[in-house]
């Protein structure tokens, strides 16, 4: 938790005769359409407005996202930033965002202080949810939104890429789907965009466990976010994805790649009634507002392969930590057929979250970690499914794009002798402790690894489906209202 936060009280969700409520951002009139152009009142319509139903060729409205949400049990308000005159971004420091369950920022474009950022920051961490969606026409630039938006995701270990041409089409049976067991992903077999900007998974800081959920593969390129007119173009990695998400102390942060994908029928390029694209946002919202019923689940996971030793992370949306022992966790590098498993099991209560780690480096290979549902439970319910985790390890692979080649030398060479740096500037022994100092040692790393690469093992052949979005997400009770869990998200720390 950073220091100076306010603290807000945590939320213990429930169904309330209310409803959950969501929050959307708009960016201010008169602030978008640099691309498109036209009139003010057509650029004022790239800002994806909740409440334009419009179905003509080529709209931007959010209605049906909205009226879909509306039926699903969500109450939904708007605020605006100011005009294009002044571009005043909303007061969220002076708004009570204990009143939601989510913030989407949507459309905005503007500079935010820090006390707002530390509203939002906050706001997760007690139980809230944000979900981030970015367009070049939700700015006067390339870089506006994704600006705007990287205000907040520097606190969630994430980052948002600028927009770029594509018109991808995600699936299960294509393996895009590299978490395909996620909630999110229930009864989900396809969902699409047009115009992406990409989700990055970046180191977490303390608290957050960052993953990515569907990966990025529309293209050979994705695009930085480093020049407001437009930034570089570089292949796409491991980090980037589709839909990156992130659990945050009590709360929950998600990228999805393209506004597109929420679009009134005929919207541009795609919209809800295409592909599986109304079931996919129906189960986004709901995992994002903490709707959470039944079996204690996995959030999310992360292979932490820039801290020594390397560890992986894990978190709960409920106290599974009485439950656990060390035969939970089963740990196979798929190259070799090596096993590996915890000697010990240690309860990290302030941070919550669950460090599985090693003594040592592992080994290169592509692997699995498997928690068994038989072995965790809340006292109540157990785990509903076996959770298989699938990362690898390559050492010297500096932007993990599963290949050691110039683009891992060059930072090592542009860091050589300086100290204070990570992994993916040259650290490859991950000597922090000891300064982190790009010395001989990791250029030599770099040498012995040189020219190898760890290719993707192939998508499995079959994967259980998730329960259905309103048993999964939300169960309902006998007056039609969903039932929350009550039972905080809660992670544990692992030794191996």
């Amino acid at each position: 938790m950073c220091l100076g936060l306010e603290m807000l009280e945590p939320r213990v969700l429930f169904a309330a005769a209310s409803g959950e409520r969501i929050l959307f951002i708009r960016g201010g009139l008169g602030t978008a359409g640099f691309l498109t152009g036209g009139t003010q009142a057509q650029r004022d319509s790239q800002l994806s407005d909740i409440n334009d139903t419009s179905t003509a060729t080529d709209n931007n409205g959010w209605g049906s996202l909205a009226s879909l949400l509306r039926g699903d049990g969500f109450l939904i308000t708007q605020l605006s930033e100011g005009r294009s005159t002044n571009n005043t971004p909303v007061d969220l420091a002076g708004t009570n965002l204990s009143q939601y369950n989510l913030i989407v920022f949507g459309s905005n474009n503007a500079s935010y202080p820090k006390a707002s950022i530390d509203a939002v920051e906050s706001f997760v961490r007690n139980g809230g949810g944000a979900l981030f969606i970015s367009d070049a026409n939700f700015g006067s630039s390339y870089g506006d939104a994704p600006t705007s938006d990287q205000q907040f995701l520097n606190r969630f270990g994430l980052v948002m890429n600028q927009d770029k041409v594509g018109t991808p089409v995600m699936t299960r049976s294509g393996g895009d789907f590299i978490q395909a067991d996620h909630p999110i992903l229930a009864g989900v077999n396809s969902f699409d965009g047009e115009g992406i900007s990409v989700g990055v998974r970046a180191t977490p800081p303390a608290g957050a466990t960052p993953q990515v959920i569907v990966r990025a593969t529309v293209s050979s390129l994705t695009r930085n976010n480093n020049n407001d007119t437009k930034g570089s173009d570089r292949t796409v990695t491991t980090l980037d994805g589709a839909l990156v998400v992130a659990a945050v102390g009590l709360g929950r942060v998600a990228i999805a790649f393209d506004r597109n994908t929420f679009f009134n029928a005929n919207g541009t390029g795609t919209n809800l009634g295409r592909f599986d694209n109304s079931r996919y946002a129906t189960n986004l919202f709901e995992w994002l507002a903490g709707i959470d019923a039944g079996s204690p689940r996995v959030l999310a996971a992360d292979f932490g392969y820039e801290f020594t030793p390397n560890r992986i992370r894990f978190a709960f949306n409920a106290d599974v930590h009485a439950s656990l022992n060390v035969s939970d966790l089963a740990v196979k590098n798929l190259t070799t057929g090596a096993s590996f498993t915890p000697n010990a099991v240690k309860w990290d209560a302030s941070n919550r979250a669950a460090y599985f780690q090693f003594s040592s480096q592992l080994p290169a290979g592509n692997y699995t970690a498997t928690l068994k549902a038989s072995g965790i439970n809340d006292g109540s319910h157990s785990l509903a499914t076996n959770y298989v985790y699938r990362f690898y390890v390559l050492p010297a692979d500096g932007n993990r794009d599963r290949k050691v080649d110039s683009l891992d030398l060059n930072p090592l060479s542009a860091n050589f002798g300086k100290s204070g740096k990570a992994f993916a500037a040259g650290n490859y022994d991950l000597d922090y402790t000891a300064g982190g100092q790009v010395t001989t040692t990791d250029f030599n790393i770099l040498a012995a690894n040189f020219g190898k690469a760890q290719a993707a093992p192939a998508a499995p052949s079959s994967i259980e489906d998730a329960p259905p979005a309103n048993s999964a997400s939300g169960a309902m009770d006998a007056t039609g209202q969903r039932v929350h869990s009550d039972s905080d998200r809660l992670v544990v720390e692992i030794l191996l």
